[in-house]
């Protein structure tokens, strides 16, 4: 059997993204210039971003300003809102380096804040998974996460959705097996485009035959705000990390050709 812990060499992970969502803390804008300053040794760069909640009405949305700080490769980005801290990376190695980052942006926010009470929280992870030219999608993943073969019909892809609860987590999986489809969920994108300058170009390419997007999300939710020493936050988060990971290990969703391909075995 093949082993399926440690590190992949060739991992199919492109995106992972953890989320504090907490009741709204006013004075933000007041205090981000010296947030920012705090955050710079990570985080030199900085894009002020309006976002937009919905309303009373469709027609009348709530908007409000964040700012996103980045690193000089824009690899790791910091969004801080007066209701959220969100962090997302396209440069992950392992939890331990990711979370390390994530506490330093918290710290620093509870420099100013001095408590969070916590409304929801989530781990995200996104895996582009290419076969080689030689071979299917199915020899890296479950049939079960893919659109069913009939024999009177030619398969064209599909979306196969999943949700899982432990405790009082939830998981929830996609997995996207569609010719042309964009590489990144809609909601991954808009924060990857909000890290651009405007007026810039972005391109993305569709996927392609042989291709699948495996999207994980883990999140806690509380009926009422909790509130969280940093200590509790983190181990929140590394929750929510063993959730998704457990799911993206087990035998029956991954297949062990998969693990092969990816540690450099096959």
């Amino acid at each position: 059997m093949t082993i399926r812990t440690g590190i992949l060499t060739h991992s199919p992970l492109t995106h992972v993204i953890a989320s504090v969502r907490f009741a709204p803390w006013a004075r933000l804008p007041s205090k981000i210039a010296e947030i920012q300053d705090e955050m710079r040794d990570i985080a030199p760069l900085m894009n002020t971003i309006q976002i937009e909640q919905m309303g009373p009405t469709p027609l009348n949305p709530v908007k409000s300003d964040a700012w996103m700080l980045m690193s000089s490769d824009k690899s790791y980005c910091f969004q801080f809102a007066n209701d959220q801290l969100l962090m997302f990376t396209t440069k992950y190695t392992r939890f331990n380096d990711f979370i390390g980052k994530y506490e330093k942006a918290l710290s620093v926010l509870l420099n100013h804040m001095r408590f969070v009470d916590v409304l929801n929280m989530g781990v995200r992870y996104v895996d582009k998974i290419t076969a080689k030219p030689d071979e299917n999608i199915s020899n890296y993943i479950s049939k079960a996460w893919l659109p069913p073969q009939l024999s009177e019909h030619t398969s064209v892809g599909g979306t196969i959705l999943g949700e899982y609860r432990k405790e009082d987590s939830r998981l929830r999986v996609s997995a996207q097996s569609m010719p042309g489809a964009l590489p990144i969920p809609h909601d991954v994108l808009g924060l990857i485009m909000m890290t651009q300058q405007p007026h810039t170009e972005f391109k993305l390419l569709g996927t392609g035959l042989n291709e699948l997007i495996l999207d994980m999300d883990a999140v806690a939710l509380f009926e009422s705000p909790r509130r969280m020493e940093k200590s509790l936050v983190l181990a929140g988060l590394k929750s929510l990390h063993d959730l998704a990971n457990d799911f993206f290990r087990h035998p029956d969703v991954l297949t062990d050709h998969a693990f092969r391909t990816w540690k450099g075995e096959a």
